[in-house]
């Protein structure tokens, strides 16, 4: 439920399992405010969201991660680690919200 409406009826598990459209990934790098800048300007990029120091990054599945870390060094960005993630029930709770109604 958000603001009265029904946007998903499911178990934790099963949206976790299915309640992304795309692939999930965390990037960590030394400078993630420019980073998330950089990576929300990225087409192939659905969505991306600062977790502490770390970005969740929602893509379509077509997006190399090693592409985009390349994307991020030629920036200046230092250390930078991509990996994929299993989503969290946050992660999924604001993709469902993002979404257009």
């Amino acid at each position: 439920m958000y603001l009265g409406k029904l946007v998903a009826l499911d178990t934790p598990d099963g949206l976790k399992a299915h309640g992304l459209r795309g692939a999930l990934l965390e990037v960590a790098c030394d400078r993630p405010l420019d980073a998330l800048g950089i990576i929300q300007a990225t087409p192939s990029v659905q969505e991306a969201v600062l977790y502490g120091v770390r970005i969740h990054v929602l893509a379509e599945p077509s997006l190399i991660p090693a592409d985009l870390a390349k994307m991020l060094e030629r920036e200046g960005l230092q250390g930078v680690q991509i990996r994929a993630i299993a989503p969290t029930l946050e992660d999924v709770f604001i993709s469902l919200l993002s979404e257009p109604s």
